[in-house]
């Protein structure tokens, strides 16, 4: 039988979103959006999930920057050494790129990647040397971008036109 353990508040959190999970070397990080602070959450586990995050190992990210704008869908991927995330600004109407360069836990640069209207999940994968991602927005619409063999290249995006079945979807993953 799983258990559960509950973290407790570890950032004056109010409306979180969205969460992504990768290992960076020997460690589990996650991150977290927080629909209402305009903001992101990083949480280093250490080289275990069953750890609880403390002091150095919580990084707030993203509340002063004017992409964060109500953050839902989040996702993260190393591109030869450098962290990068994408992420769905709901109440701005954009997907934004995130980059970290070689370490997690430091103070990203945001970019918009595309402007579309209330986009709400995102998922990012390396398929051999390219780097893809899906992507969704409360209309229905499901997105494919193609940032190539870099995550620093603008992607090819196609739309793939309004499927009404996804109405409303919150989280997208991709699964192989």
């Amino acid at each position: 039988t799983p258990s559960a353990t509950d973290l407790g508040n570890l950032s004056a959190w109010t409306s979180l979103r969205g969460l992504d999970l990768v290992r960076a070397n020997d460690s589990i990080i996650a991150i977290v959006s927080d629909f209402a602070n305009n903001k992101f959450t990083l949480l280093n586990f250490g080289n275990s999930i069953l750890n609880t995050p403390s002091g150095g190992d919580i990084l707030d990210i993203g509340a002063a920057q004017p992409l964060v704008s109500g953050p839902i869908g989040v996702a993260l991927i190393c591109d030869h050494n450098n962290w990068y995330g994408l992420f769905t600004a709901n109440a701005g109407n954009n997907l934004v790129k995130m980059n970290f360069g070689p370490s997690l836990f430091s103070a990203p640069s945001f970019q918009s990647v595309l402007s579309v209207t209330s986009p709400t999940a995102v998922a990012l994968t390396s398929e051999g040397l390219d780097f893809k991602a899906l992507f969704v927005n409360q209309a229905s619409h499901l997105y494919q971008l193609n940032f190539g063999n870099s995550m620093t290249n603008s992607p090819a995006v196609k739309d793939n036109g309004n499927f009404a079945l996804m109405n409303n979807t919150y989280t997208i993953d991709l699964v192989r």
